[in-house]
């Protein structure tokens, strides 16, 4: 088998919504560039996330430059198989250089020249540049006031699919970021919840407000954004 040698200006690391905007980004630069991605295009997207995921955004606020989600409400939160859809879509629309089962086995700062010495499962690429992009939660992290106790079965959102993996009772969500707050009206009942009370409930209630209002600052920005002032 002969091993495949090639030097190339910038090197992304991940096949996600992270490495595909670069890839646009670089592609209306003229930065020639390739992206490596060791699974599927959005990988996660498919099968590292919860059976009833959704975008945090709105259709019309959480898409790249230049294409609009196929079909529904652009008010309406994009299921996670189909922003994987859209991630493949967007890369064929625009002809964007990603190759999927690639994987980086090593970088190395190249000595007396620029640039790095990337080993991957393809072959040796040498880049003056290297953008990781292969996103910031891949490992769970346990709190360490987590009960140890067996009695308790706990579940790390890494490893939740559906609600069929819990035991029948009650259910605390630690946290209130965009994971719990899905996990609440979609996936848990909410009598489930009724063991902790109003406490929970109002809890849960901020956090939906601050997204709420995280989202209205978003239209305002799309609908009227800042002009620059002049004197």
């Amino acid at each position: 088998m002969t091993v495949e040698k090639i030097q190339i200006e910038t090197l992304v690391v991940g096949g996600g919504q992270a490495g595909i905007a670069m890839s646009e980004h670089l592609s209306k630069q003229g930065i020639s560039h390739l992206v490596v991605e060791k699974n599927r295009i959005a990988e996660a997207w498919r099968t590292g996330r919860w059976d009833s995921l959704v975008a945090n955004g709105p259709a019309w606020h959480d898409r790249f430059p230049g294409m609009e989600f196929k079909g529904g409400d652009p008010d309406a939160f994009i299921a996670k198989d189909d922003v994987a859809q859209y991630f493949v879509d967007y890369v064929r629309e625009f002809n964007l250089p990603v190759r999927t089962g690639v994987e980086v086995k090593s970088a190395v700062r190249n000595h007396g020249r620029p640039g790095f010495t990337i080993e991957t499962t393809d072959g040796v690429i040498e880049a003056l540049n290297i953008v990781a992009a292969t996103g910031p939660f891949q490992k769970p992290v346990i709190p360490p006031i987590a009960p140890r106790d067996s009695a308790i079965h706990q579940i790390h959102s890494a490893k939740y699919y559906n609600p069929q993996q819990l035991p029948e009772g009650a259910v605390l969500p630690p946290g209130m970021n965009p994971v719990a707050v899905q996990h609440l009206p979609a996936d848990i009942r909410l009598d489930y919840l009724d063991a902790f009370g109003a406490a929970i409930h109002a809890a849960f209630l901020m956090a939906a407000g601050i997204m709420a209002v995280a989202f209205v600052l978003s239209w305002l920005l799309k609908e009227a954004p800042l002009k620059t002032a002049t004197h």
